[in-house]
């Protein structure tokens, strides 16, 4: 994880759904606040892009390491992304992705959580998901 996307969910997210999480993760040590080695490759993404912080950190994160895929949801980051030629991995692929690894028994659980902490989620996207996990809606 960059360091930009720790300030925003952590220090600047105090409080919010994510924020605990996301700092026990990184004090237990399974999740990594990873410096970019060319800051100014995310600068100039950021700028060309019109991108926040995090997400111009996290696409120069990815592009500075070899990576399976860069979590991203903001439309914008996400297209950036796949014109570079980055797999994306969106928050309801991950969630997908665990139940079918056997480490979420539902996702309806989980996608209901997000629609109520303010994670914006179209109602087909929803259906689309639980379809796919097996679930009834």
């Amino acid at each position: 994880m960059p360091p930009a996307v720790y300030r925003e969910v952590v220090s600047e997210g105090d409080g919010r759904v994510g924020a605990e999480e996301t700092q026990g993760a990184v004090t237990e040590g399974w999740l990594v606040i990873e410096v970019l080695q060319e800051p100014a490759d995310a600068i100039r993404m950021q700028q060309g892009f019109l991108l926040g912080d995090g997400e111009s950190e996290a696409l120069a994160l990815a592009r500075q390491q070899l990576t399976d895929a860069v979590l991203l949801d903001e439309a914008r980051a996400v297209r950036c992304a796949r014109e570079m030629g980055l797999p994306v991995l969106r928050t309801v692929g991950l969630l997908l992705h665990a139940q079918a690894q056997g480490h979420l028994e539902s996702v309806k659980p989980a996608l209901d959580h997000l629609r109520t902490s303010g994670f914006r989620l179209s109602e087909s996207v929803y259906q689309a998901a639980l379809r796919q996990a097996g679930e009834s809606p």
